[in-house]
C-alpha cells in the first residue's frame, strides 16, 4: 500500500483547523461511499455515488486510508473524473496477519474561486472474515462491522455464502451456495456444523446496497480432514526383563479397533513400526533393541476397521541404569533415566544381589523425582548386580530397569620410590633421577624442594611418569632453581588415582661446589656439601670424582677420586699455570649398586671457575711538578703474566689523544708535543691480551695536578 502525506491532505487539515471548509450551496460535496469489496487477489474496490456539480467546479477525488488505527493518509493518486464511481486499490494484499482495521473515506477537491476540499464521505471498514475449524467439522466464522451504524441504503441482513469442494476438486467446479445463511447486520459471528471426511470449505459474506453495489469480505478457505479413526492410546508399562523389553497395554475401548501398531522411537526421534498385532493381544516383547546400553522408547497406535489411525499416543521409555565407582571411597554411584510415559512416578526401589544370587534384596527407596543412589562399603571381593524398580503414582504399574552387574577392583599402591640422583644441568636447572615401581596405577608425582633437610619444602612440579608396567627410572627437571648459589634438598611423593599421597621418597641434596683461589700460592681451594642419602644395601661406598677444565677444556678423567666422607680438596695449579688462565671444576658423586637398584648412579655438581688474570693497579691522579714525587702516571701490574699485547691510551677532555704506549713499563710524564699538558681530568683506556687469548680491558678517569 502506498501511503504518504499529500498536499491535498495537508490543505484539508489546515482548512478544518481554520474553519474554512466550504458549506455553501456552491460547494461540491464528497461522493457517497456505499460499498467496500475485497477482491480474490486481496485488492480492495470502493464504490460510490458521484456528487452533483452544476457549476463545473469539480477538480479531483482523493481517497484516504487508515490501517491499525493509524492516522488517515492519502492512498494513490487524485481521481480527476467526477463521473467515475469505483476505484480498485491495487496492492493492498488484504488481509494481512499483523494489519487490521482497513478504513477508507473520500473527499472532493473543487474550485469555487479558490481550491477547497469537501467534508469527508462516510468512513467504511473492509470486512475481514476469519474461520476456525475442528478436525472434519466446520467451526466458527467471525467478522467486523463496516460501520457501527449501517447506512440506510444497506440491506439489513448479510448474504453468507458457502462452498464445499471435493479433494481433488470436481470438474466442472462446484458453485457457491448463495444465502446459505442471512445473519442480521449487527451480527459478527456465525457457527457452522457441517462435517465432511475430506473436503475444502469456503465462506464469503456480502452486503448489498440499494444502489446495486455489493460490499464483500475476503474469502476464507479451510480443509475438513477425515479424522475418522480410533482415539490415541498408550502403554500401561514397559519393563526390562530376561534381556528384552516387555510391553503391556489394555484393550482399546473402541470396538472398531482391529489391530495395534507397535512403534519404536530411536534416540534421534525417528519412529519405526516394529510389529502389528491383533486386537486380542495385550503383551509383546522386543528383543531387537537392547536396553542394556541406553533407554528404549515406544508408542502404540490403534488401527480401526477402515484402516484409519490417529497415530501413537504418549511415548513410554524404559529406565536405563548406569553407575560410576569410586575405588578410593569404596562407593558405587547409581544413576538412571526416569521412567517416561506415566502421569508421574511415585518412587524408585533399588535392588541388589551378590555373587550371582538370583534373589535380589531391596537396599533402598528414593522419591519419584530422584534418579540417583549411593551404595556404600563396596567390597572388591564380591560381584554385584543392581536394578531399579519404578512405581507409578497410582500404584498399579511397575517398571524394571536393565540389570547392571559388575566387580569392582581396588587399586594397589606404590611400593617403593627413590631419588637416585640430582645433577646440575645449568645455572637454573636441576635434573632428578627417580626410581619408582609401576605395579599400581597413579595420577602423578609431586616434586618438592627445600634448602634444609628439615624443611620447609615447596612443591615445584607435578609430573606424570611415562606409562609402563615395569619399574621405571625417569627424570624430572626443576627449571626454577639456582644451583650455582646454594644446594637444594628434594623429595617426591606419589599421588594415586584417588588423588591421595601414597608414597614419599627419600630426601636427596644436590652437590654445591664452592671455593676460593690463591694466586700467590697458585692454589684453588674447593669444598662441597655431603650427600644426605645413603643406601644401606649398597655393595660399596660412594665416591666423588673431581674434574678440572682449563680454558673450558675438561679432561675425560678426574684429577682426583675421593671417598664420600671427604668434602674438600686443595688443587695446586703451579704446573698448569702456563696452560691457561681459567680453571673450572665439577664434582660427580657415584652411588654404588644396591639391592633396590643394581646399576651405579651419578649426581653432578654445579660448575665453579677461577680466573688467573693479572692484578692491575691504576692511580687516580699524579703531580708532574718536578718535585720528584708522583711525577709519572702509569698502570702497574702484579702476578706473573707474560703479555702478548699491551695498549695504553690517554685522552684529554675533548677526546684528543694525549699519550699512547705499548710498553707496560712506560708511563706518562704530563708532557705533550706542544709542552706541558694542562691540569684537569683525563680519560684512559687500557687493553691487555694474555698469552691464553683472553682480553683484559680497563677504562676510567684520572686527575693531572701541578
Amino acid at each position: 500500500m502506498k501511503e504518504y502525506m499529500s498536499k491535498p491532505f495537508i490543505y484539508f487539515v489546515i482548512c478544518i483547523l481554520l474553519g474554512t471548509v466550504s458549506t455553501s450551496h456552491a460547494q461540491v460535496d464528497a461522493p457517497q461511499l456505499r460499498c467496500i469489496a475485497v477482491e480474490d487477489n486481496g485488492d480492495i474496490t470502493l464504490t460510490w455515488i458521484p456528487p452533483a456539480d452544476p457549476l463545473g467546479q469539480f477538480l479531483n477525488y482523493y481517497i484516504f486510508s487508515s490501517v491499525n488505527g493509524t492516522p488517515f493518509v492519502q492512498f494513490g493518486n487524485a481521481i480527476p473524473n467526477r463521473l467515475q464511481n469505483t476505484e480498485t486499490l491495487i496492492g493492498v494484499g488484504f488481509p494481512k496477519p499483523t494489519l487490521k482495521n482497513f478504513r477508507y473515506y473520500i473527499v472532493t477537491e473543487y474550485n469555487d474561486g479558490s481550491t477547497k476540499l469537501s467534508v469527508p464521505s462516510d468512513t467504511l471498514t473492509a470486512i475481514e472474515l476469519d474461520l476456525t475449524v475442528a478436525g472434519n467439522v466446520s467451526g466458527t466464522l467471525n467478522w467486523n462491522l463496516m460501520r457501527t451504524n449501517p447506512l440506510p441504503t444497506w440491506e439489513n441482513k448479510y448474504n453468507l455464502k458457502r462452498k464445499l469442494e471435493t479433494v481433488p476438486p470436481a470438474v466442472p467446479p462446484i458453485a457457491w451456495t448463495d444465502k446459505f445463511a442471512t445473519p442480521d447486520y449487527s451480527t459478527i459471528t456465525f457457527k457452522d456444523d457441517v462435517a465432511r471426511c475430506l473436503s475444502d470449505i469456503s465462506y464469503q459474506i456480502e452486503l448489498e446496497d440499494a444502489s446495486g453495489c455489493i460490499s464483500r469480505s475476503n474469502l476464507v478457505k479451510e480443509r475438513l480432514e477425515d479424522n475418522v479413526g480410533a482415539a490415541t492410546m498408550t502403554y500401561d508399562r514397559i519393563s526390562v526383563g530376561n534381556g528384552r523389553n516387555n510391553m503391556y497395554w489394555s484393550k482399546h475401548p473402541d470396538g472398531s479397533v482391529v489391530k495395534y501398531i507397535l512403534i519404536h522411537i530411536d534416540p534421534s526421534g525417528i519412529a519405526k513400526p516394529i510389529d502389528t498385532v491383533s486386537s486380542t493381544t495385550f503383551f509383546w516383547y522386543d528383543q531387537g533393541h537392547s536396553a542394556q546400553n541406553q533407554r528404549q522408547c515406544y508408542v502404540i497406535a490403534a488401527l480401526d476397521s477402515c484402516g484409519k489411525s490417529n497415530g501413537g499416543g504418549v511415548k513410554h521409555c524404559t529406565i536405563y541404569l548406569n553407575r560410576t565407582y569410586d575405588p578410593c571411597a569404596g562407593e558405587v554411584y547409581l544413576s538412571w533415566t526416569p521412567y517416561e510415559g506415566w502421569a508421574g512416578v511415585d518412587k524408585y526401589n533399588i535392588y541388589m544381589a551378590l555373587d550371582g544370587d538370583t534373589n535380589y534384596t531391596k537396599i533402598g527407596t528414593v522419591s519419584g523425582s530422584d534418579t540417583s543412589y549411593t551404595v556404600k562399603n563396596v567390597n572388591a571381593l564380591n560381584t554385584y548386580a543392581f536394578y531399579i524398580e519404578g512405581i507409578d503414582i497410582t500404584g498399579r504399574f511397575t517398571s524394571n530397569s536393565n540389570v547392571l552387574g559388575t566387580k569392582f577392583d581396588i587399586p594397589d599402591r606404590t611400593k617403593f620410590l627413590h631419588i637416585r640422583g640430582a645433577s646440575v644441568i645449568s645455572e637454573e636447572e636441576i635434573e632428578l633421577r627417580i626410581l619408582m615401581d609401576r605395579k599400581a596405577p597413579i595420577k602423578h608425582v609431586n616434586v618438592y624442594r627445600g634448602v634444609k633437610r628439615e624443611g620447609p619444602f615447596k612443591k615445584v612440579r607435578s609430573v606424570t611418569p611415562p606409562l609402563s608396567i615395569l619399574d621405571t627410572l625417569f627424570t624430572v627437571r626443576d627449571i626454577s632453581a639456582r644451583p650455582n648459589q646454594m644446594n637444594f634438598v628434594y623429595y617426591v611423593e606419589v599421588i594415586d588415582t584417588c588423588n591421595m599421597p601414597v608414597k614419599v621418597s627419600n630426601k636427596f641434596r644436590t652437590i654445591y661446589l664452592s671455593g676460593n683461589s690463591n694466586k700467590d700460592q697458585m692454589e684453588n681451594n674447593l669444598k662441597w656439601s655431603a650427600n644426605i642419602y645413603v643406601d644401606s644395601s649398597a655393595q660399596e661406598r660412594d665416591v666423588y670424582s673431581l674434574y678440572r677444565g682449563i680454558n673450558n677444556d675438561y679432561t675425560p678423567d678426574p684429577i682426583r677420586t675421593l671417598w664420600s666422607n671427604q668434602l674438600a680438596y686443595l688443587d695446586n695449579i703451579s704446573s698448569e699455570i702456563h696452560s691457561g688462565d681459567k680453571f673450572c671444576y665439577r664434582l660427580k658423586l657415584t652411588q654404588a649398586p644396591s639391592d633396590t637398584f643394581e646399576i651405579a648412579d651419578t649426581s653432578v655438581s654445579n660448575e665453579i671457575c677461577f680466573k688467573m688474570e693479572p692484578d692491575v693497579f691504576i692511580p687516580n691522579s699524579f703531580t708532574p711538578n718536578e718535585d720528584g714525587i708522583n711525577e709519572v702516571w702509569r698502570p702497574k701490574t702484579s702476578y706473573i703474566i707474560p703479555f702478548k699485547n699491551y695498549s695504553l691510551k690517554v685522552f684529554d677532555r675533548w677526546g684528543k689523544l694525549a699519550f699512547e704506549t705499548t710498553n707496560p713499563l712506560e708511563g706518562w710524564n704530563g708532557q705533550r708535543n706542544d709542552g706541558e699538558a694542562p691540569v684537569g681530568i683525563y680519560v684512559y683506556r687500557l687493553e691487555i691480551v694474555t698469552v691464553y687469548g683472553s682480553t683484559i680491558e680497563h677504562r676510567g678517569r684520572f686527575n693531572l695536578v701541578r
